[in-house]
């Protein structure tokens, strides 16, 4: 008699989907840890002058574009990518070859339109341009044509990894849910993130919207680039800059357990803790990344900003928070009277919420 296979179950067959549930005691100490290391990096780039830190934030979008993979069998430079997000931010006076434009306009053009006009809400529209110039032939490398600026099909999805030792089968990571309803569960998750919960933590709000969307893995391909986009966009939102100095799409593509992470969060209940945990530890070490990066820039300069302007992290007891004592804002902030520099990443309309 054979042994019958018990099948998974999906957080996304339970019935009360997608009401996520969390820990915020077992959370605490990750989430002090990453607002902690994301304000020792804001507080050390504040020593930058202004373009110094334009270099440096070009570069970790460069990194982030990069490490996105988003455009497959090319082989893109960090120079030649850091070059077109200057463009593209109006970072930049000259230099560029606009020759290298069509090669990295989908990725670097997604990123930097993402974190540029990070107050605009998230539509299926904004979702479906991002598709479009990921495959602007409607061709994808491992799946041939696809739909594109559309929702996937009514064909079955296993989402699964290749195992490292030739002639083992594939890992099933996840199923996500079949294509019946798929609208109105892409409308309420994007209700969700347009007008979060209040009290949600940003960083949080990040870890959560990048787990969701890719449970619901909405296209045909491409879902895992655009998860990771719109986790960079929660914590542009989160941190209310247009300025970003580290790369979690980065630190989570290079992380061996993402996949288990993944897999894991998506069997059993709703209470995803573990995998919010695991989350806040990338960004905390995706900032420190950063700060590796920028103190050998930082060596011989002087400080160019008052101790008062700089960036505080709270660690009482209470949810923690970034805060930026009273003074000048930060290079990159839109809090009240923040404005660009003519040839800056802002725009001097970009003032107060």
């Amino acid at each position: 008699m054979s042994k019958s296979v018990k099948k998974r179950t999906y957080i996304w067959e339970l019935k009360t989907w997608p009401k996520f549930e969390y820990d915020l005691g077992r959370l605490a100490p990750a989430m002090r840890a990453a607002r902690r290391a994301q304000g020792d990096l804001l507080g050390m780039v504040k020593a930058l002058s202004e373009a110094t830190l334009t270099e440096v934030m070009v570069g970790a979008m460069a990194r982030t574009a990069i490490g996105n993979n988003a455009i497959k069998s090319m082989d893109l430079s960090l120079e030649s990518v850091r070059a077109f997000m200057m463009l593209r931010l109006c970072a930049a006076k000259g230099g560029f070859q606009p020759g290298a434009a069509g090669r990295m306009d989908p990725i670097a053009g997604m990123l930097a339109e993402a974190v540029r006009d990070f107050r605009s809400p998230l539509t299926m529209d904004r979702i479906f341009s991002w598709h479009r110039v990921i495959f602007p032939d409607g061709v994808s490398p491992d799946w041939g044509w696809i739909r594109v600026e559309e929702l996937r099909g009514p064909n079955p999805i296993i989402v699964a990894a290749s195992r490292r030792t030739p002639g083992k089968p594939d890992i099933i990571l996840f199923e996500p849910p079949g294509r019946q309803g798929l609208e109105a569960q892409m409308e309420t998750f994007l209700d969700w993130f347009n007008a979060p919960p209040e009290g949600l933590d940003g960083q949080l709000r990040a870890g959560i919207a990048h787990l969701w969307f890719l449970i619901l893995h909405p296209l045909e391909d491409g879902n895992g680039r655009i998860a990771r986009t719109i986790t960079e966009l929660a914590l542009a939102q989160d941190e209310a800059s247009v300025l970003r100095f580290y790369s979690i799409s980065k630190q989570i593509m290079r992380n061996s357990g993402y996949k288990g992470a993944l897999r894991h969060a998506q069997q059993g209940d709703l209470d995803i803790t573990n995998w919010l945990i695991w989350f806040l530890e990338q960004v905390e070490a995706a900032a420190g990344q950063a700060m590796e990066d920028v103190r050998p820039v930082l060596v011989n300069l002087t400080p160019q900003v008052e101790p008062k302007h700089a960036v505080i992290t709270d660690l009482t007891d209470s949810p923690p928070k970034t805060i930026v004592p009273s003074g000048r804002p930060l290079p990159g902030s839109l809090s009240e009277g923040a404005a660009g520099t003519p040839c800056s990443p802002l725009h001097p309309g970009w003032g107060s919420p």
